[in-house]
Order: C-alpha cells, then sequence, then structure tokens
C-alpha cells in the first residue's frame, strides 16, 4: 500500500511538534512493509501478521518451520498476539471500557 506523509501525520495527531517535525523531514519509504509482525509458536510454526488493503484486518499466515504454508486467516487489527502454545492463541484486546484484556483463541490447523 502507498505511504503518504499527510496520512502518517493524521494517524498519530496527538503526537507533539518534535514528533510531527521529525515525520515531516523524514526520507520515508513510497509503502507500507508488507507484514506487521511475526511470531514463532512453541511447535515451531511460524505466524506473519501481514498487511492489506483494509483498515480493519490484517491477514495471518501460518508457516511449518520449513516454510510450507499451513493456513491464512483474517486478523482484526486491533487484537495482538500475546502467545501461541498448546493449542491457543492468547491475544491482548481492549475492550468497550479502553480496558486492555488477555483473551484465549483455541488454534487448529485441520
Amino acid at each position: 500500500m502507498p505511504l503518504e506523509r499527510g496520512e502518517v501525520l493524521e494517524m498519530y495527531d496527538d503526537r507533539d511538534e518534535e514528533w510531527f517535525s521529525m515525520v515531516r523531514n523524514d526520507d520515508m519509504p513510497d509503502t507500507w512493509p508488507s507484514w506487521n509482525t511475526f511470531t514463532v509458536d512453541k511447535e515451531a510454526r511460524i505466524w506473519i501478521e501481514r498487511l492489506v488493503d483494509d483498515s480493519e484486518n490484517t491477514v495471518l499466515h501460518v508457516l511449518s518451520e520449513t516454510g510450507e504454508l499451513l493456513c491464512t486467516v483474517r486478523w482484526n487489527r486491533e487484537k495482538t498476539i500475546q502467545d501461541i502454545k498448546n493449542g491457543y492463541l492468547y491475544s491482548s484486546e481492549e475492550n468497550d471500557m479502553g480496558l486492555r484484556k488477555i483473551v484465549k483463541y483455541a488454534v487448529s490447523m485441520e
């Protein structure tokens, strides 16, 4: 996706003037990175959170330790993966009151 300096400034409008000056004068790339995070779980699977042209979601690509694609799944951009183990993914999420909580999801590759 194209990286527009004006969009970045709008996204972080709560920052101070020093930060805005840094962004205005930075040599920015032409595009956003293709991935947001990647995590290796206890079974050596690689979970790559890929950015897509969707303001609410990303896509998780799960790879085996040899790089074979096991599955893909849409993932809410506001959920932060904290850990993946024993068949569960643990995510940090914000509730309606603005408080963070850990949510446990069962994981199946079938």
